[in-house]
């Protein structure tokens, strides 16, 4: 089955997974914006009992998981109707019209103190600086990412977790996951001589740069906190 990340995500994810929320102590999931179930696949084999959403099902390929087919741009938790003990979206929130609907939605959809584990695209690593400052646009958000992959919401890593406190989480961590620490997006960084640009000004620059952080893929884990 393919997997729609970056190499090394979902085993990054997975091991973070199996560290914080063992199948043992949270043993129900729901995998959003599944695709073909590679991910699915992978906490069904550790043992956790897992349900599937994605918005074409027929392209769902994991037979002993059940997929609803959803869009996650609607009131999704009320479609589920179900609660669980974590939430899982890898790669699903950038491709969302509205974060806020699906940090309330994720609310929803988990037991008291359940875990939501989100990954975007890290906008704020100094790649990510070094795209912007040359063509005035975020890698992974490029006009062809748009139209192709449908990356149509960038979010640092504040928004993320300023939008999760407003809706009912508390944040625990953000790691970068994956196997790259650099990107190239549609070789908007690509050559030798803006490669070693760009090294000489990360070198100058970088003691002084705030908010920075590794990598192109970021990795957020949430606690839902206790209803009233």
């Amino acid at each position: 089955m393919k997997e729609m990340t970056r190499p090394g995500v979902h085993r990054d994810v997975l091991e973070k997974l199996r560290q914080r929320c063992p199948p043992d102590k949270y043993p129900s999931a729901i995998d959003l914006g599944a695709g073909e179930g590679a991910f699915t696949e992978r906490l069904r084999a550790q043992g956790y009992n897992v349900t599937a959403v994605e918005i074409c099902a027929d392209r769902f390929r994991v037979p002993a998981v059940k997929c609803l087919q959803i869009d996650l741009n609607s009131p999704f938790s009320a479609a589920i109707g179900k609660k669980y003990d974590f939430v899982v979206a890898v790669e699903i929130i950038e491709h969302l019209e509205s974060p806020r609907n699906f940090f309330r939605q994720c609310k929803m959809l988990l037991n008291n103190q359940g875990v939501l584990v989100v990954t975007s695209p890290n906008v704020q690593g100094w790649n990510a600086r070094f795209v912007f400052l040359r063509h005035g646009i975020l890698p992974q958000f490029s006009d062809i990412t748009y139209r192709g992959s449908g990356h149509i919401t960038p979010l640092f890593a504040w928004q993320v977790e300023q939008i999760a406190k407003e809706q009912g989480f508390s944040l625990n961590g953000i790691w970068a996951v994956g196997d790259h620490s650099q990107l190239d997006d549609a070789n908007l960084t690509s050559g030798w001589l803006i490669s070693s640009v760009k090294k000489m000004m990360s070198f100058i620059f970088k003691p002084f740069m705030r908010g920075l952080m590794p990598g192109t893929t970021n990795m957020y884990i949430l606690t839902a906190k206790p209803t009233d």
